[in-house]
C-alpha cells in the first residue's frame, strides 16, 4: 500500500484556506461591509506582487501534478486513469450543482435568479465541467466550480502525455520542452477576452513541476529551502515589473518549496486537521464561493468594524463546513445505493 506524503494534504489544506479568505476579501469589498482608512482588506487578500488567491491556485495546480504522478509513476491504465478521475470529479460536481439549483430556486423563485442570456444548448458545457472555465466567453449555466475546475479536467487531458514525456525524457529534457511551451505561450497569447491565468498551457509549468517534484525531489534540502525564502521575500517586498503571470508561477513554486519543507518535519500528531481540510477539499471548492456570497450579500451596504468583520469571516467558515459536511454525507449516501443496487 503506497505511503501517505503528508506534506501534499499540508499544502492542499493551506493552499484552500487561502483561496477562502481571499474570497471572502473580495465579497466584503464587492459589498461594502468593511473598508478601512487605506482600503486594504482584512487578511491574506493581497502582497506585493500579487494576490493570494493566485497563490492559492498556483499552489493547487502543483499539487495535482505531483498527486497524479505519485499515484501513476510506477504503472498506468489509460481506461483505470480516465474512470478514476471521472469519479473523483463530476458525481460531486453534479450533486453539488443539483443542490445550489435547487437552493436558487426556493429563495429567487426562478431557474435563472441573476437574469442571464444563454442558450440551452450551452448546458452541455456543464455536463463537461467547462461552464465556469468558459463563462468568460460563453454565456451558459455556470453557478459553481469557477474556472479551475475546467483547467484541471484539461490537464487531466494533458497528464498522459505528460507523464510518458517525463518518464521517457527525464526531467531535464521533459522540463526544458514544458518551459518552452509556458513561455512561448506566454510571450504571444493572442486571447484577448480569455484571461491569460485561466488558460491551460499558461499554468502548464506549475502543474509539470509538481510531477517532477515528487519524482525527483523526495527530501528538500536546506539549499532548496534557503533559495525559495530569498525568492518569496523579495516577492513579498519588492515590485518587480514583470508579467504578473511569471511572478504568480515563480511565488506558487516557491511556497511550495517552503511548504512542502514544513510539511516533512511536521509530527504525525498534528496531521489530521490538514488531513482531514484536504479531505473536504473539493466540495468545499465547489460550494465555498456560493456561500461567501449568499451571507455577505445580507450585509450589503452594510459597514462593519474589524471585529464585526472577523465575525462574519468566523461564521462563514461555520457554514461552509455544515454545508459540505451535509454535501458529502448526501453524497456517501447516494453511492452506497447506487453500490447496493448494482450488487
Amino acid at each position: 500500500m503506497r505511503k501517505r506524503v503528508f506534506y501534499l494534504d499540508f499544502i492542499r489544506a493551506l493552499s484552500f484556506l487561502f483561496i477562502i479568505i481571499f474570497h471572502f476579501n473580495c465579497s466584503i469589498g464587492g459589498h461594502g461591509i468593511y473598508q478601512n482608512s487605506e482600503h486594504i482588506p482584512i487578511i491574506l487578500y493581497q502582497y506585493k506582487n500579487g494576490n493570494w488567491g493566485g497563490v492559492g491556485v498556483s499552489l493547487f495546480f502543483i499539487i495535482s501534478g505531483g498527486g497524479l504522478m505519485l499515484t501513476s509513476q510506477h504503472e498506468f491504465n489509460l481506461k483505470e486513469y480516465i474512470k478514476k478521475r471521472f469519479f473523483a470529479i463530476f458525481p460531486m460536481f453534479y450533486l453539488a450543482y443539483f443542490c445550489v439549483t435547487c437552493y436558487y430556486f426556493i429563495r429567487y423563485t426562478s431557474l435563472n435568479p441573476f437574469g442571464v442570456t444563454r442558450q440551452k444548448a450551452s448546458f452541455v458545457l456543464t455536463l463537461l465541467g467547462m461552464d465556469g472555465y468558459l463563462s468568460p466567453i460563453i454565456s451558459n449555466y455556470y453557478i459553481i466550480g469557477e474556472w479551475f475546475l475546467g483547467c484541471i479536467i484539461l490537464f487531466y487531458f494533458l497528464f498522459p502525455f505528460l507523464r510518458k514525456l517525463l518518464l521517457k525524457t527525464g526531467p531535464g529534457i521533459s522540463m526544458i520542452c514544458v518551459t518552452i511551451i509556458y513561455l512561448a505561450v506566454v510571450s504571444f497569447y493572442p486571447f484577448e477576452s480569455f484571461p491569460i491565468e485561466y488558460f491551460v498551457l499558461a499554468r502548464i509549468m506549475e502543474f509539470f513541476f509538481g510531477m517532477v517534484a515528487v519524482l525527483y525531489i523526495s527530501k528538500i534540502k536546506k539549499w532548496h529551502l534557503c533559495i525559495s525564502c530569498i525568492v518569496l521575500a523579495v516577492l513579498f517586498f519588492q515590485h518587480i515589473p514583470i508579467l504578473q503571470i511569471y511572478k504568480t508561477t515563480i511565488m506558487g513554486i516557491a511556497l511550495y518549496i517552503v511548504l512542502a519543507y514544513l510539511g516533512q518535519h511536521i509530527s504525525e500528531h498534528y496531521w489530521k486537521p490538514f488531513i482531514i481540510i484536504s479531505k473536504y477539499s473539493y466540495p468545499a471548492y465547489l460550494l465555498h464561493h456560493v456561500i461567501l456570497e449568499q451571507i455577505c450579500s445580507r450585509f450589503d451596504g452594510i459597514v462593519l468594524s474589524l471585529f464585526d468583520t472577523y465575525f462574519l469571516l468566523v461564521i462563514c467558515g461555520i457554514a461552509i463546513i455544515i454545508c459540505v459536511v451535509l454535501l458529502n454525507k448526501l453524497y456517501l449516501c447516494i453511492k452506497s445505493v447506487f453500490n447496493t443496487l448494482r450488487e
